[in-house]
């Protein structure tokens, strides 16, 4: 089960506090480094054993909001990549956080991202999905998959193909060298928007989560559901697949709850809230945006959750499930995945 240990003390909002202020929309966990991305235009760099903000990348423009991000922990390249408003900003870490690349031109808002080696591919307001050479920063190929807005994409490197799911309500997936979309796998809806989408590491499977909170697996081999699943109807924000070991599937959704599941049989395994200390034990919880306006700060501000908050983003690592919020928090809680099964 869940065991979650507090780190820190009291909350110590420095320059006021900030909760419900800011939301904090997407997250990344590599090893023991955390990359958060907030409403107030800035990507923060968290040490994830004390909880310390290491580093800080703001966005320059105005009303560009970090909506998506991913961070390449190789320390050769020690890249952030954010989507925050019509553009793509890309960080090295290396050369003391310089913008190495801001790629846009089109004027699209962008809703997410996914990377590969050489290629970034972002999910656009016009229903349009975008790829981005990252070495030149140039725009290669744009995609017309929808008739709303991309809300979600993964890409599948092996394959060459790209899944894209959007607010209209279908998942289509295309070959990212022509362009030309080669199954579609749900039909537009107006009352299902799809939120997340992520492939299983064979290629083989594709996972989906949607506004009307339910969760589906597809044989890619033989378009079809292979399985799906529906706990509740509150809005499945996020999903996340672990990396190694097992093929744990993890969600989080608005009522602020984060379910695991078996990713092979669509079983749900437990159900965790990381803002319920009564029911998980108490939670590592800070406040993404609890940094002073002088520079960053040298010690966690960690929150006592008043009340059940809703989750923006999900990752889950070999043993910790990390969670973003929609009052600007983080949660990190220690969970044995194994002994779920």
């Amino acid at each position: 089960m869940a065991k979650c240990i507090v780190v820190g003390g009291r909350p110590t909002l420095q320059g006021g506090d900030e909760r419900g202020k800011y939301r904090a929309d997407c997250c990344h966990m590599s090893m023991n480094t955390i990359v958060s991305g907030s409403t107030d235009q800035t990507v923060r760099v968290w040490c994830a054993s004390s909880l310390h903000c290491l580093e800080e990348y703001k966005v320059s423009k105005p009303k560009s909001p970090v909506v998506d991000l991913e961070f390449d922990a190789n320390k050769t390249r020690g890249q952030i990549i954010a989507a925050a408003g019509a553009e793509v900003w890309v960080w090295n870490r290396n050369r003391g956080g310089r913008v190495t690349h801001q790629m846009g031109g089109h004027g699209c808002r962008l809703y997410c991202l996914s990377c590969t080696e050489s290629d970034v591919s972002v999910g656009c307001a016009d229903g349009a999905a975008r790829i981005f050479d990252l070495y030149s920063g140039r725009c290669s190929r744009i995609l017309r998959c929808h008739s709303a807005a991309v809300s979600s994409l993964c890409v599948q490197e092996e394959m060459s193909v790209l899944a894209t799911g959007s607010r209209d309500g279908s998942v289509q997936i295309c070959d990212t060298s022509t362009g030309e979309i080669v199954a579609r796998l749900l039909r537009p809806s107006p009352m299902r928007e799809v939120e997340c989408l992520q492939w299983g590491r064979n290629g083989h499977f594709l996972f989906a989560g949607t506004s009307v909170g339910r969760l589906c697996c597809w044989d890619i081999r033989k378009q079809a559901i292979l399985w799906q699943k529906e706990h509740d109807r509150s809005v499945m924000k996020s999903l996340h697949l672990q990396e190694y070991g097992l093929e744990t599937l993890v969600t989080g959704s608005m009522n602020g709850i984060v379910r695991v599941w078996d990713s092979s049989s669509g079983n749900c395994l437990v159900s965790i809230r990381p803002c319920d200390n009564s029911d998980t034990g108490s939670v590592s919880r800070w406040s993404e945006t609890a940094v002073p306006q002088g520079g960053i700060s040298n010690s966690s501000s960690v929150m006592s959750p008043l009340k059940q908050v809703p989750i923006l983003c999900v990752r889950v690592g070999s043993t910790r499930i990390l969670t973003s919020h929609t009052d600007g928090s983080l949660a990190l809680c220690q969970i044995q995945l194994q002994e779920l099964r």
